[in-house]
């Protein structure tokens, strides 16, 4: 265990001053959040909720996008975080050295992304603390507790599509499609920016694939309607589904590609 907590340090240290060396990056970032907040918070302003009966439970336009489009940001961590970082460490010749010195290849997936979630969960707590602000009723913070549960549960199935997309970048050495498919059906299809049930049916059918679609109803009930956790199992039922078929599926073809970098010899570049 003492091992364990200290690669993590060890990873989330050198991301940390990888990324403080480029101060005007983070300042960027943080100036887009509030960009992006201000934009939403205006749009909803004309958006007329006895006109859209579909948002009406949620009280108000603004709380709902801005919860969609903070937990986008996981979406966009857990999904191709992963590849992104197998593809740095080879680039620059780490991965073979890294896994040489005793961090297994799954191991070395979720430490070098750590960095990266706590960063994501920083963003999502700016997007919420501005939104909460701004809007007339707030968020219901009492239920705070089951937000991150959800939460949690999104993140661990968001990551099983990352592990897959990682695994296709070691086999093939190319960017990977399925993380960029995944993420534009998710953002388009999953009620990011609107209601699925505004989708035409076929769609609505094709949102319940998705694992985001359950994951951003969940959070939004939990912090947009007073409820229980009973209201709450069938997003978490559909969430569990979804890590017990995918992640098997990813871990086995990672493990696949793996192998054949290792017989390949292409560990070390891109």
């Amino acid at each position: 265990m003492k091992k364990i907590i200290s690669r993590a340090y060890n990873f989330i240290r050198k991301d940390f001053l990888v990324e403080s060396s480029y101060g005007f990056n983070i300042t960027m970032q943080t100036i887009g959040i509030l960009f992006s907040t201000f934009t939403f918070f205006f749009l909803s302003r004309i958006v007329n909720l006895s006109d859209t009966p579909e948002l009406s439970r949620y009280k108000e336009y603004f709380p709902f996008v801005i919860i969609g489009i903070a937990l986008s940001n996981y979406l966009s961590v857990a999904t191709r975080g992963f590849s992104q970082r197998i593809r740095e460490s080879q680039i620059t010749g780490t991965l073979e050295s890294t896994l040489i010195s005793g961090v297994s290849p799954h191991g070395f997936l979720i430490y070098s992304t750590l960095y990266d979630f706590i960063f994501s969960t920083f963003r999502i707590f700016i997007y919420l603390i501005i939104a909460n602000l701004l809007s007339s009723n707030g968020f219901i913070l009492s239920q705070l507790h089951y937000a991150v549960l959800m939460l949690i549960m999104s993140i661990i199935a968001f990551s099983s599509m990352g592990v897959l997309s990682a695994g296709f970048v070691l086999m093939f050495k190319r960017g990977d499609p399925i993380a960029v498919i995944y993420s534009a059906l998710s953002y388009l299809f999953s009620g990011v920016y609107f209601p699925v049930s505004l989708l035409p049916e076929p769609l609505q059918v094709l949102s319940k694939i998705l694992p985001m679609t359950h994951s951003l109803e969940g959070i939004r009930k939990s912090l947009l309607i007073r409820v229980s956790l009973s209201d709450l199992l069938p997003e978490i039922l559909a969430l569990i589904i979804f890590s017990i078929v995918l992640w098997p599926i990813s871990i086995l073809l990672f493990n696949i590609a793996v192998r054949k970098a290792k017989r390949d010899g292409s560990l070390s570049h891109f």
